[in-house]
């Protein structure tokens, strides 16, 4: 969900990719559809953020600088702190109206010093800000271990990895800036890398279809959920062949070429997307007075609307330069320009 991935020039199927990806995450949380189905949203949350990780690895080919390093967590840390604040005064002052208004700048800085879903969703209203915290942990952690593991990456990632599982859930509150989570990715990400580019997607899509329908099946069957701890080893694998086989599976997939390009359209945007489509949404809910039992029939409309609303204000916030590089920087220099005076002025 990198704003700034399009420069770097990525093909039509990363971009259909994250098209795909983002369509599934505003669907899994437009609770008209998902209240209908909630198998369905159970297996989305298996693995469609989780693959932007993924994602996110596989486009990372070299160690970055720290210059680059730090350009790099500006992307995600500008964004977070900025939407962070719209949504703790949308969910404080127009939804709670005006309740724990006193205790809103403590639990902001909570939210900016150790974000954990408890606080995020006390302040915002939502936790769905969660991603770009663990983002930015998850950049941190596979750059130093590229950096100083060399060719033990694969087996240092597997170590971590299931360490993590094997331990008990014991902090409901949640870890600070999700680190267990960003941790606990490494190795899915570092297998995704292992594969990506070096098999061609025709050869690629069925094999890895065929075990995402495998594992899929079984994880449905049990009822299990994404989970980071208190997993036993074959759960583990499941889980572990399931996320993989899914997300190389999108990426491969065969589509029409009309399907291709609006996905891309979409994936194009996916940031702008992730960021906006929550607000919208219920704001979409309030203004036309739909309740939660709606049915799965409005949700489809509220989806498309949804999603063309994103579409807009993505569009408004890149007509203009400055109010993009204040949310969007590509890196320091990019955000510090929006606040530069004007020539001539």
């Amino acid at each position: 969900m990198d704003p700034n991935a399009a420069k770097d020039g990525p093909s039509i199927a990363v971009d259909r990719l994250k098209g795909i990806l983002i369509l599934l995450i505003v669907i899994g949380h437009n609770g008209l559809i998902t209240s209908a189905y909630d198998d369905f949203r159970r297996m989305l949350y298996l693995f469609h953020v989780q693959s932007f990780f993924l994602l996110s690895a596989c486009l990372s080919k070299g160690l970055p600088d720290r210059r680059k390093l730090v350009d790099k967590l500006l992307r995600y840390e500008i964004p977070y702190l900025a939407f962070l604040v719209l949504y703790a005064v949308v969910f404080t002052v127009v939804l709670r109206r005006g309740a724990g208004l006193r205790e809103l700048p403590l639990g902001l800085v909570r939210c900016v010093v150790a974000p954990t879903e408890a606080s995020l969703k006390s302040v915002a209203g939502v936790s769905m800000l969660w991603f770009l915290p663990a983002l930015i942990s998850f950049t941190l952690f596979d750059t130093a271990l590229r950096r100083w593991a060399g060719a033990l990456v694969p087996a240092v990632a597997a170590v971590v990895h299931v360490a993590l599982a094997l331990l008990p859930d014991t902090l409901p509150g949640g870890v600070p800036w999700f680190v267990r989570t960003a941790a606990f990715l490494l190795f899915p990400a570092t297998c995704a890398r292992a594969v990506w580019g070096r098999v061609a997607p025709g050869a690629l899509f069925w094999p890895a279809a065929a075990a995402a329908v495998v594992s899929g099946a079984a994880l449905f069957r049990t009822g299990a959920t994404f989970r980071v701890a208190s997993l036993d080893l074959p759960a583990l694998l499941v889980q572990d062949a399931f996320l993989l086989a899914a997300f190389l599976a999108l990426f491969a997939a065969p589509l029409p070429a009309g399907v291709s390009r609006a996905l891309a359209l979409l994936g194009r945007e996916s940031f702008v997307i992730y960021l906006c489509h929550t607000l919208i949404f219920y704001g979409l809910l309030a203004v036309l007075r739909v309740d939660d039992g709606a049915g799965w029939r409005m949700g489809v409309g509220i989806l498309v609307a949804t999603i063309a609303l994103s579409l807009v204000a993505g569009r408004v916030i890149a007509a203009t330069p400055r109010l993009r590089s204040a949310l969007f920087p590509s890196g320091w220099a990019d955000f510090r320009s929006a606040f530069a005076p004007r020539r001539g002025a």
